[in-house]
This record gives structure tokens, sequence and C-alpha cells, in this order.
């Protein structure tokens, strides 16, 4: 894991119009978590008040708040996990980090899609969303 943390460090350190590159390969694998972790609670069914504890009577300022646990605990986790001059260590050629690009898209859309599809299974359930089956009884 740690040598994909460190290619994906040396593609945003490569780009030229990446400012911090450190912070952008935090947030990448934090988004790639959670995403990870959302489909997860989705195929095992898991009602979504048990690990996201959050009411709609709530302000917008306590959903944010609550909202932002989560991800913060992540960050310091990953930021203790793999610190800035861990990273740069070693150096990789752009051949490696094209291919890191192109796996990066991929680790992103899959659970993404994956995502929306189980959203969408879980609204059907509901009754939120009706599907073609229910639609042409009614």
């Amino acid at each position: 894991m740690k040598k994909i943390v460190q290619k994906v460090y040396w593609l945003y350190k490569s780009d030229k119009k990446q400012t911090s590159p450190y912070v952008s390969t935090v947030l990448t694998f934090v988004g790639i978590f959670f995403l990870t972790f959302v489909v997860i609670l989705l195929l095992l069914d898991i009602p979504t008040e048990y690990i996201f504890p959050f009411q709609t009577e709530n302000s917008i300022l306590q959903r944010w708040l609550n909202g932002s646990i989560y991800p913060t605990f992540l960050i310091i986790i990953f930021v203790i996990r793999y610190p800035k001059s861990k990273l740069e260590i070693e150096q990789f050629n752009n051949q490696n980090l094209k291919k890191i690009k192109n796996w990066l898209i991929l680790f992103f859309l899959i659970p993404f899609i994956l995502m929306m599809l189980l959203l969408i299974r879980k609204g059907i359930k509901k009754g939120l969303i009706k599907s073609h089956s229910q639609a042409s009884v009614v």
C-alpha cells in the first residue's frame, strides 16, 4: 500500500499546476476509502442511522459538524500512517505515473457507480423509486 500512496503522491507532485500534492494525495485516498465504505454498508444493507447518526431536524451547522467527523478521523489516521517525509523517499518515472493515473480513475469510478446502483436499489426497496415492474402493475 505504501508504494501505491507514494506513486499517487509523485503523480500529483509531477503536475505543474498542483500546488499541494500531499493534501491531494490524502484527500484522494480518504475519498476512495469513504466511497468503498459506503458501498460495503449498502451491500450489507446496514441501516445508515447506525453508522451516520444525522437527524434532519438538526440545524445545518450541526449536520455539517456531524458529517465532518468521519472524514476528519480518516484524514488524521492517513496523515499519521503516511507522513509526507515517507512519501518523498522514492521517485517514479512517467510511465509508472501514467499507469497509476488510469488506476485512480477506476478506483473512483467503480465504487461511485456501485454506490449509485445500490442507492437506486435501496430507493426501490423503500418505495421511494418505482421500478418498471412496479409501474406496470399500477
